[in-house]
């Protein structure tokens, strides 16, 4: 990532590098390479799933265009270079919806937990799924999460999370103007 005040951007809890295991043995460049694929392979069934809940019409027209309009924006450009997985979320964030529309607060909640070993943000929809009484997709949210996040912590130890909270604040505070 880029550099604040002289440390490097990282931004990504312990949790993110669960995702990335499979790569272990891949390059960098190639690392980044396939995460900006997939990205751009979510996008269309992002708008299309969107597209066709919301029922508006011709959903994979909607989809395809919606996906080349962000594809050419500058700010998805930035999503590339910095190797985010926003778009990893959000999908995340289009399924829970589905499955809450379904009443299938499960389904909720695991894609709730797998965004939240993505980046720690995504919790705020569990404690909506807390206040919202979905019990079972916060605990399954929780669960999830939990998983994940014991697995890392055994591998990289209690100091992973002390260092990512020590990065985590300059970036916090350049985000938020401090």
């Amino acid at each position: 990532g880029q550099s604040i005040m002289g440390q490097v951007e990282v931004g990504w809890p312990p949790t993110t590098s669960f995702w990335y295991l499979p790569f272990v043995n891949f390059s960098k460049p190639l690392i980044a390479e396939i995460g900006g694929l997939s990205v751009l392979i979510l996008l269309i069934p992002h708008y299309y799933l969107s597209a066709k809940a919301l029922e508006w019409p011709s959903p994979i027209v909607v989809a395809v265009l919606v996906a080349s309009w962000v594809i050419s924006t500058d700010w998805m450009v930035y999503h590339y270079d910095m190797t985010q997985c926003s778009e990893h979320i959000a999908f995340l964030y289009v399924l829970a919806w589905l499955f809450l529309r379904r009443g299938r607060d499960t389904g909720a909640g695991i894609c709730i937990g797998i965004a939240m070993t993505l980046k720690l943000y995504p919790g705020l929809m569990a404690i909506m799924m807390l206040l919202g009484r979905r019990w079972r997709g916060f605990v399954a949210a929780a669960v999830t999460y939990g998983i994940v996040a014991v697995t890392m912590t055994t591998k990289y130890g209690i100091y992973s999370w002390v260092k990512f909270l020590e990065q985590e604040k300059p970036i916090t505070e350049h985000w938020l103007g401090c």
